[in-house]
């Protein structure tokens, strides 16, 4: 659900967007603080693209960060 997703998005306290990274596998945007970290590096046009375990599918996955 595309509202779901999107309030997850904003940080409740501020109301500010946070960071987040797309999971292939649920097809869904998650809020980096959710996932579980696991190495950070930087592609060839010098993005930060994150290694992190999905919170809901539990697979290891690879994104670009956004704000």
């Amino acid at each position: 659900n595309l509202e779901v997703q999107e309030a997850d998005m904003i940080d409740p306290k501020t109301g500010r967007r946070v960071i987040g990274v797309y999971c292939p596998t649920c097809e869904e945007w998650k809020p980096e603080k959710r996932t579980k970290f696991m190495d950070i590096e930087e592609d060839f046009e010098g993005a930060d693209i994150l290694t992190f375990i999905c919170p809901d599918c539990n697979r290891k996955q690879k994104s670009r960060r956004y704000l």
